[in-house]
C-alpha cells in the first residue's frame, strides 16, 4: 500500500513560524561567531580556519534546511488540494494475505488439473468454491 500524507493547514503554519525562528537563530548566531578583527584572527592561527569552516558550513546546512522546510510549507499552505481535511490517498496495488492464499490454492488447484489427479468437474467446483471466498 502507498499513502501520500500532506502535513495539515495548521502544521505547515507551525512548522513555518519554527523554521523563521531557526532561520533567525542560526544566522544570530552566525554573526556572533564571526571574526571581530577582519584580517587578525583567522589568519593569525590556521586551526581558526578550520573551526570557522566547520562552524561556517554547519551553519550553511542548517540555513538551507530551514529555507526548504519554510518554501515547502508555504507551497502546502498555498495549494488548494492540501487544505482537504483528511488529507491522505491510498493506492492499494498489493494484494492483500487472504488474496495471496486465495491466488496459492488457485494454481495448486490448476497443478492437480495439469497433472489429472482431479476430473474437470472436481476442478470446477473447487474453483467456484474458492473464488466465492473472494
Amino acid at each position: 500500500m502507498k499513502y501520500r500524507v500532506y502535513p495539515s493547514p495548521w502544521i505547515s503554519l507551525a512548522a513555518i513560524l519554527g523554521g523563521i525562528v531557526v532561520l533567525i537563530f542560526v544566522i544570530i548566531l552566525g554573526l556572533s561567531l564571526l571574526p571581530t578583527s577582519p584580517a587578525g584572527s583567522l589568519n593569525a592561527n590556521p586551526q581558526n580556519k578550520t573551526a570557522y569552516f566547520i562552524i561556517g558550513a554547519i551553519i550553511f546546512c542548517m540555513v538551507t534546511a530551514a529555507v526548504i522546510s519554510i518554501c515547502y510549507h508555504i507551497t502546502n499552505l498555498a495549494s488548494p488540494g492540501a487544505l482537504a481535511p483528511d488529507i491522505a490517498e491510498s493506492e492499494d496495488d498489493e494484494p492483500n494475505d487472504e488474496t495471496l492464499v486465495i491466488r496459492h490454492r488457485l494454481e495448486a488447484l490448476e497443478d492437480l488439473k495439469h497433472r489429472n489427479l482431479i476430473t474437470e468437474p472436481e476442478y470446477k467446483t473447487k474453483r467456484d468454491e474458492i473464488l466465492s471466498k473472494l
